[in-house]
């Protein structure tokens, strides 16, 4: 383990702040629908670090071994991709309505939102199976598996990216497939493209994501 731990990859590039921000709201993360929403939130008003905050929860995924924290890692990563989903086929459908093609734009595009994921869902499905068959939970397998028939029904990702993520939610170490799906010359385009202000952490409590507007006075 020991050996393993030293060749973990290199996450793509994060900035100190929205890592030790994210690093809060994944500490405090329940199933609550409050949770889930809130840290949904926290992570898109800092989607320029998408892959950054991805890899996070991947890694915390490969040391997990209680079902119920993967699960909620695996729901918040699901309440990401489905709205950004939505909100991307809202956009597409403004800019087909609008006669000069003006309409709101996401912070990040979901393609590029689906690719920052497709790694790491891979290791958080990889883990939450091997923890629920070393338990017997058959009720925890049976959501895992619908969560990916939900994804694949709904077009979330390509044919072939979903395959290969029930190809690793077979595969029994989650940390292992973390180091083949992280090389470490990962560097995302949209993090090299866009950068959120920064803002110094807070003392205590998530605080305002780096990438949210300061309030007016």
């Amino acid at each position: 383990q020991q050996q393993q731990h030293q060749q973990r990859p290199t996450p793509p590039p994060t900035p100190p702040e929205v890592a030790g921000g994210f690093s809060q709201v994944l500490d405090a993360l329940t199933g609550s629908k409050d949770s889930i929403k809130a840290s949904q939130g926290w992570f898109m008003a800092c989607a320029p670090y998408a892959a950054g905050m991805a890899y996070m929860m991947a890694s915390r995924a490969s040391t997990t071994q209680e079902f119920e924290k993967l699960l909620h890692l695996i729901y918040l990563a699901n309440d990401i991709l489905v709205r950004s989903f939505a909100a991307q086929q809202q956009q597409d459908s403004q800019q087909a309505d609008a006669a000069d093609g003006a309409a709101d734009k996401q912070a990040i595009e979901y393609p590029a939102l689906a690719a920052a994921f497709a790694p790491a869902l891979g290791v958080m499905l990889s883990a939450a199976q091997a923890v629920a068959s070393t338990t017997a939970n058959a009720a925890g397998q049976e959501k895992l598996n619908k969560m990916l028939l939900f994804w694949q029904d709904k077009g979330l990702f390509e044919p072939a990216v979903t395959t290969r993520l029930q190809h690793d939610m077979g595969l029994a170490n989650a940390a292992t497939v973390l180091l083949a799906k992280y090389p470490p010359t990962a560097q995302p385009k949209q993090q090299q493209q866009q950068q959120p202000q920064q803002q110094a952490a807070p003392a205590s409590g998530w605080g305002p994501p780096p990438a949210a507007p300061t309030a007016p006075a």
